[in-house]
């Protein structure tokens, strides 16, 4: 049977900080925690600007801005990701107050956005928007919910969410 050697340092570490020697041989520190962004304390262990690096590492808020980090950086300038995420970074374009922004996101991200964010914006015309209409003209069952999607009501919703200025600059 063998036990874990603990170093004088690793045994008063806060909860998800683990320590380990650099190449130079400075002890560093560390911040990992499953669903929380990760990264190196600059602060000494001990001091304040080390509690306050500890309590911005452990934010929720910083699990937000990770995640949106993580996914500004995987879409592609110029894609169908890319337009989505600009165009709902100003919410006042879409609409006037919160219950109107989520409906009309709702609708372009079933009708709309659906599966298309890979393809480039360039290649996209008016008649590949008349096709997305018209396909979502047809009623369907969603196997996912159960629940049946589309029809002529929806495909107007769409038609008029697409209408809608798109001021990206």
């Amino acid at each position: 049977m063998s036990r874990k050697r603990l170093r004088a340092s690793a045994r008063f570490l806060p909860k998800f900080v683990t320590s380990f020697r650099d190449r130079h041989g400075v002890e560093r520190f560390r911040f990992r925690r499953q669903g929380y962004s990760s990264g190196y304390f600059k602060a000494p262990i001990g001091s304040e600007a080390f509690r306050e690096e500890y309590a911005a590492f452990n934010c929720q808020l910083s699990i937000k801005e990770a995640a949106a980090r993580a996914r500004d950086e995987r879409t592609l300038p110029g894609s169908v990701a890319d337009l989505r995420r600009r165009y709902y970074a100003v919410p006042d374009t879409i609409g006037p107050t919160t219950t109107t922004q989520q409906k009309i996101m709702s609708v372009l991200d079933r009708g709309f956005f659906n599966g298309r964010e890979d393809r480039p914006v360039k290649r996209i015309g008016f008649d590949h928007v008349d096709a997305i209409i018209a396909e979502r003209k047809k009623r369907f069952k969603n196997p996912e919910t159960g629940r049946w999607e589309g029809g002529v009501e929806s495909a107007r919703k769409l038609r008029k969410g697409t209408r809608s200025p798109i001021r990206l600059c």
